[in-house]
């Protein structure tokens, strides 16, 4: 049972690279389908660890949305059917909510996983530049290019590309100079 396990789990992360990400490198770069799952396989490797929280933001803050749209639809489905005077006689007034809220929730995810897509995009574009141009990017806005700075100075990897620790500005009472600390980052 082990082995299969291993052999499974095996197959799914060779095959993991194959997503997303690997359409938007092909949509930037112009590559075709293998060479551009391949390059983009090692760009991935280089600059993943700095940018997959960038990514499970955009993903909280999208199923939020979705969350959000649900709850608004179901609210305002419920408000127009008391002002109609129908919601008193249905049998299941629960089950018409449950049924708007999943078909909201569908709805929401066909339209906001467009945001998902531009955040993938916007970091394989950064990920090309910064690998094209000595690990800082060029092009894009100048607080774009802040904020990567900012990352890139306050987090420290270890050899594996694992953050290890982040400096920190702190200021304590009475002092009238800021200083660095190192925080360590417990896994």
């Amino acid at each position: 049972m082990a082995f299969s396990e291993k052999i499974g789990n095996s197959f799914s992360s060779a095959n993991s690279h194959l997503n997303d990400e690997v359409f938007a490198y092909i949509a930037v770069s112009g590559d075709n389908f293998c060479a551009g799952t391949s390059d983009n396989y090692v760009l991935q490797n280089k600059h993943q660890k700095q940018f997959s929280f960038t990514n499970k933001i955009a993903k909280v803050f999208i199923f939020l949305g979705k969350l959000a749209i649900c709850f608004l639809n179901v609210w305002l489905t419920r408000i127009t059917m008391r002002a109609a005077g129908v919601f008193d006689d249905l049998a299941a007034p629960m089950g018409i909510s449950l049924l708007i809220g999943f078909l909201s929730f569908i709805n929401a995810s066909m339209f906001l996983c467009v945001f998902d897509a531009a955040v993938i995009g916007m970091m394989s574009c950064a990920a090309i530049d910064m690998d094209l141009n000595d690990g800082f990017p060029k092009y894009g806005p100048p607080t774009f290019h802040d904020k990567i700075r900012k990352i890139k100075e306050q987090t420290e990897l270890d050899d594996e590309g694992n953050p290890v620790r982040v400096k920190k500005d702190m200021k304590k009472e009475g002092d009238s100079d800021m200083r660095t600390e190192l925080v360590e980052i417990k896994k």
